[in-house]
């Protein structure tokens, strides 16, 4: 008998970016991502398969960020910026060999090979198609392909149901045409979850009785999805990926501000002072906790319907996370936020992760990779630690879950890439193995169905990083929008021009529910950014909606509303097969 699983995640995900500016947040964001994670992640699955190593894991790859990298805007994007990339580097390295900074010129020339190879991949190894490249290896077994909502929106603080029902069935739609298959799994967006009959957000707005989550995963066969550990578990530790609050405290917005840093760089705002290591926390941890932890859990009722669900857990999590304790914080490993100017190329090590940048020393690869070996063979010997525990205590294999961002490896964490190879190829087939999620469904039964309370993977397990009083506007005009759209379904014209316009408003209402905003506006550090995208999603949908009441009286489309039209179906360009009837409220079932 197997003493344990290893359910390894990466979820994929960025916000909206193409049509929407270049740098920083337009679509260099997006091939940032692309030539730092997404490319190095197929080629380290190419690698495990050529070298007949099952990777085992369980990927997803938002349904929003689909779209974006089957895009052709994002195909001549990726080849222009990996040019500009490649030409920075030419020029680094010869401004550094001038100064006389030769191993700072020998790193620039390590830049431009990487570029140069980042775009060979692309275009010959994967022509042009990363998301076929991925269904390969999703057919092959090497990883399982999961859903998530269409825009990663916060779904608990919805206030419709018929506006998760379309986040869900947009997902489902997406990935059923990307990658030709049926999901099993879904990534709920923050981990987000909400029970049946449950009160929603900080205000508790919600009118009466509404369904759990479940019930809509139900509704599309999805049979599993992932929570935070904190659902299972006696809370009496900090739980959630955000920061480090008492619980039961509520954090002011000034100090969500102070503890995340740029969007993405989640692992950097963890609980970090005084904690143990992850072996440590593994001995502190009683039978019971592991016990309860290590297992499958279902959750439902016969009459909604039931779904599966893995916890994560947290302190390993947190080994991977945290720049200040963790991994990524090695003082061999790439510094991420200092950045050579005009190319923005890196040359320096993180040295010491509470110096300043000026006090950074040059990057050494060697004693990197050599390093990334260290810290590979320390997390399979904990993860080993944890789950040969568990079986000693219960006489059965647990199953240990641990979900990360995927911009995580590779992007934030340069070497992470290669720690993720390392870590596959040495827990093999040991005690400890990583497994798909549904393959571990197989081998092990959930157990008797628990009663979930409301929450997070967000700070303090609540929903407050995203409802707070700098975001409570935002809840607002995205309730108004839900109720227009719903007004717009019952009077709207169902011939080729009106159905164009409704088509569009659900674009922009599913665009405006994004989770990103909120997040942005709370942390602080793009702000202004999550405020105009948000505003402009909430400006293209009342354009419309009045269009739609125009031409509803006189079955014209004035001058400008024809322009206006093209250019948003143009700039906006997701979801050609949204279906509007999704948004329309079932009375019967609510889905």
């Amino acid at each position: 008998m197997a003493e344990g699983y290893v359910v390894l995640v990466l979820h994929a995900h960025l916000p909206y970016v193409l049509s929407h500016g270049k740098w920083p947040h337009g679509t260099d964001w997006l091939c940032e991502a692309a030539c730092e994670t997404y490319i190095p992640l197929l080629n380290t699955l190419g690698r495990l398969s050529s070298e007949g190593r099952r990777a085992g894991l369980t990927v997803g790859i938002t349904p929003v960020l689909c779209e974006m990298l089957a895009s052709p805007l994002f195909r001549s994007a990726l080849v222009e910026y990996g040019r500009e990339k490649m030409e920075a580097a030419i020029a680094d390295a010869v401004s550094f060999e001038r100064e006389g900074r030769r191993e700072l010129s020998r790193l620039a020339v390590r830049w431009h090979r990487f570029y140069e190879s980042r775009l060979r991949d692309f275009s010959h190894t994967y022509r042009e198609d990363l998301l076929g490249a991925f269904r390969r290896f999703h057919e092959e077994g090497q990883i399982e392909l999961i859903v998530s909502a269409a825009t990663h929106a916060y779904l608990p603080l919805l206030n419709r149901d018929s506006s998760i029902a379309a986040q869900i069935a947009q997902g489902v739609a997406t990935y059923r045409r990307h990658f030709r298959s049926h999901p099993k799994g879904i990534w709920l967006p923050e981990c987000a979850y909400r029970p049946e009959q449950g009160p929603t957000g900080a205000s508790g707005r919600t009118r009466g009785p509404r369904k759990g989550i479940e019930a809509f995963l139900c509704a599309h066969n999805l049979s599993y999805f992932f929570l935070d550990g904190h659902h299972v578990l006696p809370r009496k530790r900090p739980p959630g990926g955000y920061g480090p609050a008492e619980i039961g405290r509520e954090l002011t917005v000034r100090e969500l501000g102070d503890l995340a840093g740029e969007y993405g760089t989640r692992f950097e705002v963890l609980p970090d002072r005084g904690r143990p290591s992850i072996a440590g926390a593994a001995r502190d941890m009683g039978a019971e906790e592991r016990r309860i932890l290590y297992s499958v859990h279902r959750t439902g009722s016969a009459a909604s319907g039931e779904c599966a669900f893995f916890a994560r857990d947290i302190e390993t999590s947190l080994q991977v996370w945290s720049a200040q304790w963790g991994y990524p914080g090695d003082p061999a490993y790439l510094e991420f936020h200092k950045k050579h100017s005009p190319g923005g190329l890196r040359y320096w090590r993180v040295t010491d992760h509470e110096g300043d940048l000026g006090t950074k020393l040059p990057y050494e690869p060697e004693e990197a990779a050599r390093r990334v070996e260290v810290h590979a063979e320390h997390f399979k010997g904990a993860i080993e630690d944890k789950l040969r525990r568990h079986c000693q205590d219960t006489g059965k294999a647990g199953v240990l879950t641990i979900p990360f961002d995927a911009e995580l490896f590779g992007h934030w964490w340069f070497e992470g890439m290669d720690w993720l190879y390392s870590l596959v190829c040495a827990l093999g087939e040991n005690c400890a193995t990583i497994h798909r999620a549904s393959t571990v469904l197989q081998h092990v039964a959930p157990s008797g169905a628990l009663e979930l309370s409301e929450g997070s993977w967000g700070e303090g397990g609540r929903h407050s990083i995203w409802d707070n009083v700098e975001t409570a506007w935002t809840w607002e005009s995205i309730r108004r929008a839900e109720q227009l759209m719903a007004d717009a379904l019952e009077r709207g014209s169902a011939d080729e021009t009106g159905s164009r316009i409704l088509r569009q408003m659900a674009r922009e209402l599913l665009l405006l529910q994004s989770s990103d905003w909120q997040f942005l506006i709370t942390t602080g550090t793009a702000a202004d950014y999550g405020k105009s995208r948000f505003l402009g999603h909430y400006k293209a949908f009342e354009d419309l909606r009045r269009m739609l009441e125009h031409y509803g009286l006189t079955k014209t489309l004035r001058k400008g509303d024809q322009s206006l039209l093209r250019k948003l179906e143009q700039t906006d360009a997701v979801f050609d097969d949204v279906d509007v009837e999704w948004f329309r409220e079932r009375i019967r079932d609510g889905l």
